[in-house]
């Protein structure tokens, strides 16, 4: 099997894994086609996709006691909004997803992009996602914030 070829669970697609593991990923896909199509986020949009993610954010706090609730519950909400309303785009130009093989990253390690000017670069779609699969180690400081794309 070439590189070219290489297979990836579906699981360590953001993406792929977000539309599973949130009830509301399809309605906000859906209000984002609705309101959106392949245009940019509307304001309307975003007041949409935030009553989908609080009616959700609500109905699951109700199940979690009061002492192991999250102390910034609105960061989370508006985080998660945001992953939605990225996903709608995604999901409104196609879905189109590039695994970085294991050798690809090793040579971007040893690039240096100091002399790229953002004017240069050229995007072959308007969304897209880039996928590191299990590939890369990176994180965010905070558990459990792992870079995979």
């Amino acid at each position: 099997m070439t590189e070219s070829q290489v297979t990836v669970a579906s699981p360590l697609i953001h993406p792929m894994r977000y539309m599973r593991t949130r009830p509301f990923a399809e309605d906000a896909v859906r209000a984002y086609m609705r309101s959106c199509g392949r245009g940019m986020p509307t304001s309307n949009l975003v007041e949409i996709i935030g009553d989908l993610v609080i009616s959700a954010f609500n109905l699951a706090i109700e199940k979690v006691p009061r002492e192991k609730r999250p102390q910034r519950a609105m960061a989370m909400v508006t985080q998660e909004g945001s992953l939605a309303v990225h996903v709608g785009r995604y999901s409104a130009f196609g879905r189109n997803i590039y695994v970085m093989s294991p050798n690809l990253l090793a040579m971007l390690d040893h690039t240096d992009l100091d002399s790229v000017r953002v004017s240069d670069i050229r995007l072959p779609f308007d969304a897209f996602h880039i996928s590191f699969a299990d590939n890369f180690d990176g994180s965010l400081p905070g558990p459990p914030n792992r870079i995979d794309g």
